[in-house]
């Protein structure tokens, strides 16, 4: 698979963008403590198709993300979508699949969008996390930063066919790194109140390095 050229890429994000931009009222908090290089995960709660590119557009910094290999069907909405950073991987696959297909981005210093909940929110809740970004993160000392999305439900909810013109907002995190004798429980937990905090509309907290716990020897 051959990426696109980044001169390509720039004009698509140029086109893109003010669309997003305008039609979704975007707006952006905490952009600014988006790490802007090497690995990093961005860990956001899902609720509708319009997540990914919703992500990319509020930061500068190139991301990734995984989608089903039907989505680049019919083809000149696969180059799009690919431009945009979407990486396709067959739907039977989306376990180890993904997880592999994560790794060998966050392995040549990429940044990649993961929704941990596996698929949309029914009514713009979050649900359960799976856990398998915590160990991706330990495999690839990747940073953790937990997003907050708002408003996507509103806009594209499941079974919607056209997307409102909802505003929508997206809330960054602080990066965190995972210590390798931290217990899964406690990352997902760590996310979870970020996401709460964020989804209050509380202020973006300081980049936190480490666990909580990791920091304070627990």
């Amino acid at each position: 698979m051959r990426a696109a050229h980044p001169l390509v890429i720039l004009l698509a994000r140029l086109v893109v963008t003010p669309i997003v931009v305008v039609y979704f009222r975007l707006r952006v908090k905490g952009g600014g403590s988006v790490p802007r290089r090497g690995p990093l995960l961005l860990v956001a709660n899902h609720a509708s198709h319009l997540d990914p590119p919703i992500v990319g557009c509020s930061t500068l910094r190139r991301v990734s993300y995984l989608a089903r290999s039907s989505l680049f069907r019919p083809a000149p909405f696969g180059w799009l979508i690919r431009t945009l950073g979407a990486v396709p991987i067959e739907r039977k696959s989306t376990g180890l699949g993904g997880i592999r297909a994560t790794r060998q981005l966050l392995a040549a210093g990429g940044a990649v969008v993961v929704f941990p909940e596996g698929t949309r929110s029914t009514d713009g809740r979050p649900g359960e996390l799976r856990e398998g970004f915590i160990a991706v993160a330990k495999h690839t000392v990747a940073e953790v930063q937990p997003v907050w999305i708002e408003g996507s439900h509103a806009a594209f909810p499941r079974g919607a066919r056209i997307p409102r013109p909802r505003s929508v907002q997206v809330r960054f995190g602080a990066p965190f790194r995972v210590p390798e004798g931290a217990s899964n429980a406690e990352v997902v937990a760590h996310v979870r109140d970020q996401w709460g905090a964020l989804s209050r509309g509380a202020p973006v907290p300081a980049p936190g390095g480490q666990l909580p716990s990791a920091v304070n020897g627990n």
